[in-house]
Order: structure tokens, then C-alpha cells, then sequence
């Protein structure tokens, strides 16, 4: 019998439909991943793939990433995250936020990205599902153009629907605590999405969520945003190009937002403001076929991989989520809103200011919070009406979405973003009462304390021996030795130290105590850049530890060198606890001299040895304090004498009004500003730069007029004829792989680093507390010079910071007899400066003083180098 022409393609059709859609419900179903390309090796972790059909015959396909907890899976919490947007795939939660890897960050050279581990990933102690959403985003699609429009409200559903299917597929979980968890713009979606899911618990038809609460980072709340701020804000930090900002000023007219399509020019550089290094290889490496095929991605699914789709259609009906953040509280769900105070899309005083809207009775108020004894940032909470549950607030140090960066290597289990962190098991730990949970803590701090005093005195004054060291090929050829001596009370403040024996003869030969100005620049500068026998090579960085080489021109050739961290809190220096007495000029000539008598008595073959203090910039307010403070105590019967010759300061900060009042001078000579600005500075201002006269208006606008000039030479003027043209700004360019070099946990163990002493390892501190009490160290230098201590100024004449001719006009004012006017001195039969010599009245011991053809702090390089022998000898 034959079948109408309709009816057969009518039952083709039904059957086709049919069997297609259960082929494309097997799209449903997980997949293990064991390896991903540019990863070496097998995964250190469970990693799932899949999708989960929502809505509609199941047409929008979500596609999510899995990872179970490497702690306890069957215990430990769920979490499911998701990235802001709208629009931005949830790998950058994985590869950029909190998960278990992150790109390599070598030079793109058109292979695939590689990947390595982390060690801080929430993934430690929690399962975590990343989900691509709103439909669209990542590897998530729709298998029909017809559906419906994703929106704020309608995502809540979708989300609630894959949550309930993922479950059903996985029932192992359906009793672990669960927490809905995303940052910037997911703050409008998860809190809508937690009052669907708690609506849903009440309903018979489906199986409870063990729903616990939530954690947003920089949420944004409230729909109105000041976003076209952003861009200049990214300017003032340094983040974008002079010439970018200028070109998006131009072209988009300060609107950076919703750009008018037919402004394709604008669209264009808005679009390079977007992109980062690393978010680039990410789309280098999602884009791979072959992760594509690790990772079991649907061919028909999606064509071209973003990070984030902004073209997405999508409906913001959600005006604001403070409402949803009230239902919550009042329905028992506790949550946590943290914020770095780097974020220029959700800065964190907007998230202060909602949260303080709630009226919320304060806990606990805003208060310090520490990693490691340093305070990271602060912490707050605030308790809802029913006084069932409260919403706790934390901001730390960083930008929520980068906690990748290493600024705080932070311990396992600790939820991160960079400083602002919070362990996830306090969402797991039973509520106590306030009482008894401060007697729980006066319990345990104390006996915690004693633990740390017990294990810290057995291992921070213990020396260690270093042969080898990361990026340097083959064992040292030199001596080193790393460690920390505790000063103060009960030794709460560990000083860290490298020494570094005489190349010559160090039974005899000098013992210099080397500190690096600032206050609160590491002595790492003293080794790598200036007299030490390292320094760092400066190729381009690729991501790989950068690599260090032998130097010529060493001060340890001749003499033995403790190049110190100091004060508290520079370097690898740290303290016990955050309770020590504030750094101060006068307070750190006694703490030097402590840890001088403390390292001796540990080194007692150096203590016949001359010894001299030495130093540059800030260290020429200390060094001569702590000449006298040493000098004093050798008249004590307490302690052995320190066997004291003097003291070497290099571009010394010696008296505040006279170095300041000498950069305009220097300035003009130069070159870096004209002589008819510098001739109108001299007759209005009479010499005084500093502390104008505030009725002086003329003196006022020309002193700005001199900054705007020189304000972006940062600190010095040079010209480093060996940079490679790949890093123009070579100066800070070797700070910068400085910094690469001592966070290397390779290089942190070398050095014997205790693991609990610092977080990030930075070259300047300059936000450390500190008290600036000495005003001018002339008195001292007097007083040294009367008590027999001789002392070498020398000074590079390109520092412009504390230029020679501030230290030529402090050492004038001494009215010293000149033993030795200005004369050339000579390196090779080449003139490299200028020496003489000063004798004070009493006859006994000489000021020396040089200038030279380079900047201080670049003595390695030959024409600057000054044998340290030479302080040896006595002048007649």
C-alpha cells in the first residue's frame, strides 16, 4: 500500500526527531578527563566534563567543569561557580581564580599555552563545579536559535534547574553542604538564584538542595555604575599605555560604554583595552582542537572560544539585588561578600555602602585580618534581624579576580583573592555563641603563640649554608650563608641576613654590615645591583625563573659583607606578631646594633676583624646613628667591643631641606629643564624648593612646573647603555625579575625561608609603618668624626633623588680642612670622577669624599666601582 507523500515525510520526520533527540540527551551525559593537552603528565586531580539540557526540550545545553575536593569529596563542601559578565566562561574562575591550574605565562610563540598547578585552589578542601553561563558563554550553546532570551532573573531558574538535573546525575552529592559562589557581575544572579533554590526546597515534587549560603567577590549590586570611570582609572594605575588612553580619549569621548556601533574605531581600542597577556593564551589554548577534544566538546556546539561574549542577547531585569541579599538573611542563609581594593569594575567602597544600607546589628566591626603576621586586610560582620545568620565582609589587598598573581601565597583550604581570604571551613564549622567562642579563642591563641615561640627559636637563629641557587649554573663561587636573628622583646622581630665570606683572606680582611635605603628596601638590591658578586641577567622574561650571573666588580673580592633586611618587615624580615614596636630611625640603630652583637656572638672567628657599617639613599639617616649607637656600647662592660673603623655611605640622604633643595639645581645641569625655568625658580623661590612659603604663590607654580618635568623620571635620571631594546626601561625592568626570582618557592628554600615569615616578597615596602625622628644626621657625622671613626661619601652623579650636590653642600658645612681638594680619579687610565678629603679639627681621622660618572646604585658597573680596601689604610 502506497503512503501519501505528507504522511511519509511526516513519519520520517517523527521518527528522525525522535531518534536524535536521544542521541542528543547522551550530550547529558560526563565525561573523565585523565589529561589536557599542555599539561604535563596526568591531572593531580578529578576533572569531569559535560553538559546539562535546561529549558525547553532541553535546547540550551550548559556545559560545566568538575573537579572534586582533594580532601574528603564525600564530606567536604560543593560548590558551584560562575564567572560576572554577563557573557565571561567560568574557566576564568579555573585557570585565573580559584581552581587547581593557570596558563604558563611564557612568550606566545604559536605552540599551545601550557599549563601548570597551583597550590592554592579552593579545590583543596571543596568540590567545585565551574558552569559556563548564560547560554552562549564558554562552550555553553543552544541546539535551536529559537529560545528564549536569557535575563537575570530568568538565569536564576536555568542555574536552579541544572543544579537539581546535575544533582540527580551525581546523587553522592545531594548531602554535602552546598554554596552558590561568583564574583562582579554574578552578584546580581546569585542571590536571586539562592532564593530560587531555598522556593525550591519547599516544594514536594523534587529532592531538597542542602543549600548553606553564599560567597560573592566584588559583587556588583545595584545597577548603576560609574563604568565609564574605568578606563581613566586603568590610566592612573599604570595598567594602560599613555598613548592607548590618550587614543580612547580622542576617539570615544569618555564614553566607554555602549559605544555607538558605527563607531568601529573606538570599539576597536576599547577591545584592546580588554585583553591581557594571559587571557589571550587562554584563548590560544581553549581554542586548541585537541583540548577541545580533551575536554569533550560538542563540534557543533560553538564556533570561535571567547573568554567573555559581551555580544550575548541578554535582558538586565535585575535593578538591584539588595532585596534578594535581605530574603536570604531573613531565610537563615549566611554569606560572604569579600573585595580586593584593586577592582576598578566593583571598587570596594560600593560594597561597603549596600552592605551598611542593610542596617544590619554589627558583630563584629571592621578589624584586621592576618596571613602569616602581616595584616592582609579587614574583616567585618553583621547580623540580620532574626539574629539567625550573619553576613560577614572582608577587604584585602588585591583585586578579587586575580588571586592567581601570587600576591599572597596563601595556605590550603583558604578561599582567595590574593589578600582577601577566607577559609571555607568556617561555612562548615557549627555556630557557637560569641562567649564561647571567645573562650575558645583564649584557649587556643595562647597555647598556639607558645607553639610558634617553641618552633620559631629552634629554627630562625639557625644559620644555613648555601651552595646552589636557583638560576645560577652550578654551585656558587663564593661562600653563602642565610638566616634570621631575633631582636627586641621575647625576639619577636626576625631580622633575615645573606652573608658572604672574603674572596681574598676573611680571617683578615674587612667586616662590613651592608643595609639598603628606603626605609624598607630588601639588601637583595646591595647583592644583584650593586657591590655584591650576583646579578640577575637580564633577558626577556618568558615565565621561567630568571637567571643570575657571576659579577667582576664585587666589594666581596675583598672583604666579607652581611647584607641586612631592615627594618621589620623589608625583605624576608619579619615579626612574630603584629604587636612590636613601630620602626623608627633612632629605634633601628638599637636594633642593628643588637643583631650586630647577636650575629657575632654566633661568628666569633670575625670578631677581631675591622668592621665597618655601610649603606646608601635612606641608610645615610641610620648608618651614622647606628655608628654611635655601636660606639657607645663598646664603652660597656656587658659585651665584648665590636671591633668599629668606620663607615661608607653611598648617595646618602643626609638632611632633608638641603638634599630636597638641590634636585632643582642638579635638574637644570642636567639638561632636564630650561634655563629660563630655572632662572625664574632661582630668583623667586631664593633657593628654597621645599616647604614654600604658602603666600609665595609664584614659587608655588613654578616648583609644579619643575614636577610636571621631571615627575615621571622615577627615582633617577639614566641611561643604561646595556638594556636589550625588548625591555626600554631596563632600571626597573631588573626590579621587576628581582621580584620573578625571590617568590620562587625554589628559591625560597635555598634560602631557608621560613614559610610562615612573609606572603609576597616585594623589593620596596613602602607602606610599612615607620617614624622618620631623625630629621638631620650631621650631628652624627660630627660626633663620629670626633670620636675617631673615619668615613667614605661617595655619590653617583646621575642620582637625582639624593644628588651630589646636596652631600658636596652638607659636607661643606662641616668646615672641615681640606687635606685633599678635587681631584680626578682614575679606572684604567680613564678618568671614571672626582675625590678629596676632609680633616675635622680634632686631627685624628678624615672624611673622604667621591663623585663619579654613574648613578650610586649601579657600582657594578666599572666606572663607579670602589675598592673597598681602600677604607683600610689611615689617611696622615
Amino acid at each position: 500500500m502506497s503512503i501519501p507523500v505528507m504522511a511519509n515525510d511526516d513519519y520520517v520526520s517523527s521518527v528522525l526527531k525522535s531518534l536524535l533527540l536521544r542521541l542528543q540527551l547522551l550530550a547529558g551525559s560526563a565525561s573523565i578527563v585523565k589529561f589536557l593537552p599542555g599539561f604535563d603528565g596526568p591531572l593531580p586531580f578529578e576533572l569531569e566534563t559535560g553538559y546539562i539540557g535546561v529549558g525547553e526540550k532541553q535546547e540550551v545545553q550548559l556545559f560545566y567543569y568538575f573537579i572534586k575536593s582533594e580532601r574528603n569529596p564525600k564530606e567536604d563542601p560543593l560548590l558551584l561557580l560562575f564567572n560576572g559578565g554577563p557573557g565571561c566562561s567560568s574557566i576564568s574562575g579555573l585557570l585565573f581564580g580559584n581552581g587547581p591550574l593557570t596558563m604558563k605565562l611564557d612568550v606566545y610563540n604559536g605552540t599551545l599555552p601550557s599549563l601548570v598547578p597551583t597550590t592554592y585552589s579552593w579545590t583543596k578542601t571543596s568540590s567545585i563545579i565551574f558552569l559556563d553561563q548564560p547560554v552562549g558563554t564558554g562552550f555553553s550553546y543552544s541546539r535551536t536559535q529559537l529560545f528564549n532570551k536569557p535575563s537575570d532573573s530568568g538565569e536564576a531558574k536555568r542555574i536552579h534547574e541544572f543544579l537539581q538535573k546535575w544533582l540527580g546525575e551525581h546523587q553522592e552529592y545531594s548531602s554535602n553542604p552546598f554554596y552558590v559562589t561568583g564574583d562582579s557581575y554574578s552578584g546580581m544572579v546569585a542571590p536571586a538564584l539562592v532564593q530560587e533554590i531555598s522556593k525550591g526546597n519547599y516544594q514536594c515534587c523534587k529532592p531538597p538542595i542542602n543549600l548553606q549560603g553564599y560567597v560573592l567577590g566584588n559583587p556588583i549590586t545595584e545597577s548603576e555604575t560609574h563604568t565609564n570611570s574605568r578606563i581613566p582609572f586603568a590610566h592612573g594605575m599604570a595598567l594602560i599605555s599613555d598613548e592607548l588612553y590618550e587614543s580612547l580619549k580622542r576617539v570615544c569621548k569618555g564614553k566607554y560604554e555602549n559605544v555607538d556601533p558605527h563607531n568601529t574605531e573606538c570599539l576597536r581600542l576599547v577591545e584592546e583595552y580588554h585583553k591581557t597577556y594571559r587571557y589571550s593564551l587562554a584563548t590560544y589554548w581553549a581554542n586548541d582542537k585537541a583540548v577541545r577534544k580533551a575536554l569533550q566538546i560538542n563540534e557543533e556546539s560553538i564556533g570561535k572560544w571567547v573568554r567573555c561574549d559581551f555580544h550575548i542577547p541578554y535582558t538586565y531585569d535585575i535593578i538591584s539585588s539588595v532585596p534578594y541579599h535581605k530574603n536570604n538573611s531573613i531565610k537563615g542563609y549566611r554569606s560572604l561578600i569579600f573585595s580586593g581594593d584593586h577592582d576598578m569594575g566593583v571598587p570596594f567602597l560600593g560594597t561597603q555602602a549596600w552592605i551598611r544600607s542593610l542596617n544590619y546589628s554589627v558583630i563584629d566591626d571592621w578589624r584586621p585580618w592576618m596571613i602569616k603576621d602581616q595584616v592582609a586586610g579587614e574583616v567585618g560582620t553583621r547580623q540580620s534581624i532574626n539574629q539567625r545568620k550573619a553576613l560577614s565582609c572582608s577587604r584585602g589587598g588585591s583585586m578579587a579576580n586575580l588571586c592567581k598573581r601570587g600576591d599572597w601565597p596563601l595556605r590550603q583550604g583558604q578561599l582567595t583573592s590574593n589578600s582577601c581570604i577566607v577559609n571555607v571551613a568556617v561555612m562548615k564549622l557549627p555556630k557557637l555563641p560569641m562567649m564561647a567562642n571567645d573562650y575558645v579563642s583564649s584557649v587556643l591563641k595562647p597555647l598556639l603563640l607558645l607553639l610558634q615561640l617553641v618552633l620559631l627559636s629552634q629554627l630562625a637563629d639557625s644559620a644555613s649554608v648555601v651552595k646552589f641557587l636557583p638560576g645560577f649554573d652550578g654551585p656558587l663561587p663564593f661562600e653563602l650563608e642565610t638566616g634570621y636573628i631575633g631582636v627586641g622583646e621575647e625576639e619577636k622581630v626576625q631580622l633575615f641576613y645573606y652573608f658572604i665570606k672574603s674572596e681574598r683572606n676573611p680571617k683578615e680582611d674587612p667586616l662590613l654590615l651592608w643595609f639598603t635605603g628606603g626605609p624598607g628596601c630588601s639588601s637583595i638590591s646591595g647583592i644583584l645591583f650593586e657591590n655584591g658578586p650576583l646579578a640577575l641577567k637580564l633577558d626577556v622574561y618568558n615565565g621561567t625563573l630568571p637567571s643570575l650571573v657571576s659579577t667582576t666588580y664585587s666589594w666581596t673580592k675583598t672583604s666579607s659583607i652581611i647584607f641586612l633586611d631592615q627594618p621589620v618587615g623589608t625583605g624576608f624580615s619579619y615579626s612574630r606578631t603584629h604587636l612590636f614596636n613601630k620602626p623608627s630611625d633612632s629605634g633601628e640603630a638599637k636594633r642593628i646594633h643588637e643583631f650586630v652583637q647577636k650575629w657575632l656572638d654566633e661568628h666569633q672567628e670575625f670578631s677581631s676583624n675591622p668592621f665597618y657599617v655601610a649603606g646608601d639613599s635612606y641608610s645615610g639617616m641610620v648608618v651614622p646613628a647606628l655608628v654611635q649607637e655601636i660606639s657607645k656600647g663598646n664603652y660597656q662592660c656587658c659585651k665584648p667591643p665590636i671591633n668599629l673603623q668606620g663607615y661608607v655611605l653611598g648617595n646618602p640622604l643626609t638632611e632633608f631641606e638641603t638634599d630636597f633643595n638641590h634636585r632643582i639645581p642638579f635638574a637644570h645641569g642636567m639638561g632636564l629643564i630650561s634655563d629660563e625655568l630655572f632662572e625664574s625658580l632661582k630668583r623667586t623661590c631664593k633657593g628654597k624648593y621645599e616647604n614654600v612659603d604658602p603666600r609665595n604663590t609664584e614659587c608655588l607654580k613654578l616648583v609644579e612646573e619643575y614636577h610636571k618635568c621631571t615627575d615621571g623620571i622615577f627615582p633617577y635620571f639614566i641611561s643604561l647603555p646595556f638594556c636589550k631594546t625588548e625591555t626600554p626601561n631596563c632600571y626597573i625592568y631588573r626590579y621587576l625579575l628581582a621580584t620573578y626570582w625571590a617568590n620562587d618557592e625554589g628559591v625560597r628554600k635555598a634560602l631557608q625561608i621560613n614559610e610562615e615569615s612573609i606572603g609576597e616578597w616585594v623589593r620596596c615596602n613602602w607602606d610599612m609603618p615607620y617614624t622618620y625622628d631623625i630629621i638631620s644626621s650631621i650631628p652624627y657625622h660630627k660626633n663620629n668624626s670626633i670620636n675617631g671613626y673615619r668615613s667614605l661619601i661617595f655619590s653617583g652623579d646621575h642620582d637625582m633623588a639624593v644628588s651630589f650636590l646636596g652631600t658636596q653642600a652638607w659636607i661643606r658645612s662641616l668646615n672641615y680642612s681640606v687635606v685633599d681638594e678635587w681631584r680626578p680619579w682614575m679606572m684604567k687610565d680613564q678618568v671614571a670622577g672626582e675625590a678629596g678629603t676632609q680633616q675635622s679639627s680634632n686631627q685624628r681621622k678624615a672624611l673622604s669624599c667621591s663623585k663619579g660618572g654613574s648613578m650610586a646604585n649601579l657600582c657594578k658597573r666599572k666606572i663607579c666601582d670602589i675598592n673597598i680596601h681602600a677604607i683600610k689604610p689611615k689617611l696622615d
